[in-house]
């Protein structure tokens, strides 16, 4: 299976194409869901991991958040910026400060 890294403000989180939720997505939507996504905890390859619940809720970089978004995804070793939610929320249901991003790996 294909591995996709998924940035977080101050998290990498690991997810697979195939997982529940990520099926059958393409990417992230033309602006950011009203419902925002939340990372889920979910066990890949043997280790218990942070994954979003869904890669389609979010929306495109803002291009005021274009560097931070370039920088988060650089330090992970992304590809690119793939989408960014004002809203996300963390494994416990909380706002993440900042928003959550979303890195695309080749």
């Amino acid at each position: 299976m294909k591995r996709q890294l998924i940035a977080v403000t101050g998290m990498i989180v690991v997810s697979l194409g195939g997982c529940t939720g990520l099926t059958n997505v393409v990417g992230p939507g033309t602006e950011p869901s009203s419902t925002p996504p939340m990372l889920v905890k979910q066990t890949v390859d043997g280790e218990e991991v942070n994954v979003w619940n869904s890669i389609a809720k979010f929306g495109p970089v803002p291009l005021e958040k274009a560097a931070i978004a370039e920088q988060i995804c650089r330090d992970i070793g992304a590809v690119e910026p793939w989408g960014y939610h004002p809203k996300a929320k963390d494994v416990d249901g909380r706002q993440l400060d900042g928003g959550g991003y979303l890195c695309r790996f080749e």
